[in-house]
């Protein structure tokens, strides 16, 4: 299993250069195939072996990783089986542990778009088998709203399919977004299983602190990919999904949902995008701790950007107020 961490020092030969320079937030280039790096600071970097996966404890949070070699060379019907037996052994790891609850999913796929014959491509291969095994975790397809949380689905240019599953000793609220459609209940237009995530989850935690993890977030509204290989237009529809599901998910004000984000993630499909993207993100969120870049292909071919993030706030008295080192105040109410 790659090791959690990963920037610009990986020498990435397709890691985007020319980074705007003078904002307050860090900039990072990172590989698109490990999760961001605040959940590196949350958990510890050593790892442990439990049932053929990693995990990696911090205080009553957990990161569990898994991976599916050479998946790029299966099959649809191959792939499909070995992602929802992945996802099987992910579950008893996670009932297992100290921190029973999935609260965050990455999801890092080899060549995305790849077409696999019969109408699939590789993601719409790996939703097979990731909706048939959280339609058994749910207990039925109808209610995979109580089981879903939310979630990063992404391409990298390596061999294998790897999961990580960040878990927490409580659960996260799932948060949809009234600007799209929920993606579990996608039609079949996108694949003959829906992408099986919510947009964001909510962790109230201790002294009024609340985390509100947000997935994966692009230029889509409804299902529907708009302003398609337009990177400024769809900048613009993706922050307004961002401000919609950070609203929801906090009950602030849309115009309010910037100046809660403390870490974002973009990934762009063009690396000669990285300047423009990192411009426009630090723009919008002004007291953004940490903006992480990473080339990688995304889920449609059409899409040239996607956003996720971590937004913290604390509540006091009757106001919510943005919380200065969020991951030190993260750590600090999972280590208690």
């Amino acid at each position: 299993m790659a090791p959690l961490r990963s920037s610009g020092s990986d020498k990435d030969p397709s890691s985007p250069v020319g980074l705007p320079h003078g904002t307050g937030s860090r900039i990072e280039r990172v590989s698109p195939d490990r999760p961001p790096l605040w959940v590196s600071d949350l958990v510890d970097i050593q790892q442990n072996r439990v049932d053929d996966l990693t995990a990696a404890e911090g205080g009553t949070v957990r990161l569990l990783s898994g991976r599916v070699a050479e998946a790029r060379a299966m099959p649809a019907a191959e792939l499909r089986r070995a992602t929802g037996d992945l996802y099987a052994k992910l579950r008893r790891a996670i009932a297992a542990g100290s921190a029973p609850y999935p609260v965050r999913f990455w999801n890092m796929l080899p060549f995305i778009q790849e077409p696999l014959g019969d109408g699939l491509d590789r993601y719409m291969a790996f939703n097979l088998g990731r909706h048939d095994a959280f339609r058994d975790w749910a207990g039925g397809a109808d209610r995979l709203a109580s089981v879903v949380p939310t979630a990063t689905g992404i391409g990298h240019h390596g061999a294998d399919l790897f999961v990580y599953a960040l878990c927490a000793g409580q659960p996260a609220a799932p948060v949809e977004n009234h600007r799209q459609r929920p993606a579990w209940r996608y039609s079949e237009r996108w694949g003959p299983a829906p992408p099986c995530f919510a947009r964001a989850g909510r962790l109230d935690l201790g002294g009024g602190l609340i985390a509100l993890m947000v997935g994966g977030t692009a230029s889509v509204r409804g299902e529907e990919s708009i302003a398609p290989h337009l990177l400024e237009e769809q900048l613009a529809e993706t922050f307004l999904n961002l401000d919609a599901v950070i609203a929801t998910g906090l009950g602030v004000a849309e115009d309010r949902g910037g100046q809660f984000l403390v870490e974002a993630r973009a990934y762009c499909l063009h690396a000669d995008d990285a300047s423009a993207i990192a411009t426009a993100i630090t723009s919008r969120c002004p007291d953004l701790e940490r903006l992480e870049i990473c080339h990688a292909d995304i889920c449609r071919a059409e899409l040239r950007v996607e956003i996720e993030g971590l937004a913290v706030a604390r509540r006091v008295g009757d106001r919510l107020e943005p919380v200065r080192d969020a991951i030190g105040a993260l750590c600090s109410a999972f280590h208690q």
